[in-house]
């Protein structure tokens, strides 16, 4: 395929200022600040590496306010760091016996929120600080007599036991107040700007390139192409709930004496006809078609392929020249490709990019009203998404049909508080934020000059151009990952919801074969063998929410298909 692509749209996806995020957005945002790791990696993979695509965004999530929120709360973390390494430094320098003490205190604390301590039970966790507060004191002795030592060959005296005493109280006083006054206004900040009916914040971010990189991913978010790193396709879709796959003959005629010779007669498909045809069908399915329609449904274009490509790709005459895919002066992979292109994939299913029809459902039910036009039931976002891919390719005189459902579950329940933060009293605002994580106060304290350096080392490598694909013959554009996978919960809320997954599910699956049937019929083929393959499909299979599964829903008796995860799922502390 070397059709070029069209330029990308203007970045008009994302949310116009004065207009309420979705809940998944806003929870996603909370993330940026309550959780380091998910911070980290939204800005890494996605606005430290310019060259990288995006996952498509589902259920009205809009990744770009995910990504100023995570800039922000970078900007205060560097703020806190700064204040507490250069706190610790000068304490060294002028109260080097308090400072000494304070961090000898605060480490066996700051030693019980690492990860792998942190899991196991009290028993165990006290047995270890025991074990490691033992182990510390000896070389914090002799650091203390080092300093000693060096006080005294430079003319000093020792220390009194006044001073010893005032100048640790003093060192904790000064960086747990600066800890708990940055819990304090991150939780403010929550609060104040992800409340329920929050606006997106407002741009610019940080500089025209960051800006650049954030208005070119609220266009891609949205795009008919998908380049994806990895195994996953439906990358930014969720957990694969159900998957079937149906093949059946074209040169199998219905009412016909098709014989057992050789060759036999070929009904000619056009698979855009085909597609077209579909297409119609399911979109009468939506509200936009029926009053009594699916309200949330959304049909598009979907076209995806891996993400590593060869930069020797070809030669323009020149010199070498870039895959097709990636746009070659701005080094990045083309967002929106144009009808023709996308026709071009769909008669061509052995390319190494493949054609979906990808249908939305978003979980947010309408208002129910009475007679007299009163709300009775407000509508509810639940937070969950259902998408549902469609594959139809007409290759080696067979039409092959596979189905496959995924499942975005809500938000994380530990980036949901923010619904209940108490804006009016400032007193349970700090109950809150201080509420859990004494511990990790001093964590901050002892951890600040590790990560004021990892965000030195952070800014120096983007500086030198490590991701830069010029300098490599092969290189990776596809995305990793999904921030809204990423802080999404193991599963939905409640048995309701996940029954509303089974309901769209098995609607969308009927649509689906009954028009592939109809289209068949009408074009003359015998559609026994695609019928007996559906009702055992119908039969046999089941709708799994989570988990692998088993079973003849995906390719046959025997075959296996495994459900896609993301690496991380959870609540983090900052």
């Amino acid at each position: 395929m070397h059709t070029s692509p069209s330029p990308p749209p203007p970045a008009t996806s994302q949310a116009p200022s004065g207009t309420a995020m979705r809940d998944a957005t806003r929870y996603m945002s909370v993330a940026a600040y309550l959780d380091p790791t998910y911070r980290e990696v939204a800005l890494r993979e996605l606005v430290r590496n310019r060259h990288r695509g995006v996952a498509p965004s589902h259920g009205g999530f809009d990744v770009v306010p995910v990504l100023r929120h995570c800039l922000r709360a970078r900007s205060f973390l560097l703020a806190r760091e700064v204040v507490l390494t250069l706190v610790l430094v000068l304490g060294l320098l002028v109260l080097t016996t308090g400072t000494i003490q304070w961090l000898a205190v605060v480490l066996p604390f700051a030693f019980l929120t690492v990860r792998p301590i942190r899991r196991l039970p009290w028993t165990h966790k006290l047995i270890a600080w025991l074990v490691f507060s033992a182990l510390l004191a000896v070389p914090m002795a002799l650091v203390l007599v080092a300093s000693v030592s060096t006080r005294l060959l430079l003319g000093g005296g020792i220390p009194t036991d006044a001073g010893l005493v005032t100048q640790w109280p003093i060192m904790a006083l000064v960086t747990l107040g600066v800890a708990i006054a940055y819990r304090i206004a991150v939780y403010r900040v929550i609060g104040r700007d992800l409340r329920p009916g929050a606006p997106p914040p407002s741009g610019p971010a940080a500089g025209d390139e960051t800006e650049q990189r954030l208005q070119w991913i609220g266009a891609a978010q949205h795009g008919n192409i998908t380049l994806y790193s990895g195994r996953n396709p439906f990358l930014g879709a969720g957990d694969t709930a159900r998957a079937w796959t149906i093949a059946v003959e074209m040169d199998r005629t219905a009412g016909a004496h098709n014989g057992s010779g050789p060759v036999r007669p070929l009904v000619e498909i056009d698979p855009l006809e085909l597609h077209t045809f579909v297409r119609e069908r399911l979109e009468q399915m939506s509200a936009q078609s029926h009053p009594a329609g699916i309200i949330n449904l959304r049909i598009r274009d979907q076209i995806v392929a891996s993400g590593r490509f060869n930069q020797l790709h070809g030669w323009n005459g020149a010199g070498p020249a870039l895959h097709p895919l990636v746009d070659s002066k701005q080094l990045r992979p083309w967002t929106n490709l144009p009808e023709q292109v996308v026709s071009a994939v769909i008669r061509s299913p052995q390319a190494g990019a493949r054609h979906y029809q990808r249908l939305d459902i978003n979980s947010e039910g309408p208002s129910v009203l009475d007679p007299s036009g009163r709300i009775i039931i407000p509508a509810e976002d639940r937070g969950t998404s259902v998408t549902a891919f469609v594959h139809l390719a007409v290759e080696g005189r067979m039409l092959y049909t596979e189905f496959v459902v995924t499942v975005l579950p809500p938000a994380a329940k530990a980036y949901r508080h923010v619904d209940e933060l108490p804006l009016s009293s400032p007193p349970l605002l700090a109950y809150h934020a201080l509420r859990g994580s004494v511990l990790y106060l001093f964590r901050d304290i002892v951890a600040a000059p590790v990560r004021l350096l990892r965000m030195g080392w952070q800014s120096f490598r983007h500086s030198i151009g490590v991701d830069d694909p010029r300098a490599y013959t092969a290189y990776d554009y596809g995305a990793r990952l999904s921030l809204r996978e990423l802080g999404a919960a193991e599963r939905a809320d409640t048995m309701i919801h996940e029954l509303d997954t089974f309901k769209y599910t098995k609607l969308i699956e009927e649509r689906l074969t009954s028009a592939v049937l109809d289209f068949l019929e009408d074009k003359g083929v015998d559609t026994t063998a695609y019928r007996r393959q559906a009702t055992a499909v119908s039969i046999s299979s089941t709708t799994h929410y989570s988990g692998s599964f088993q079973g003849g829903q995906f390719g046959g008796p025997g075959s296996q298909f495994v459900q896609n995860t993301t690496e991380q799922r959870g609540e983090g502390k900052s």
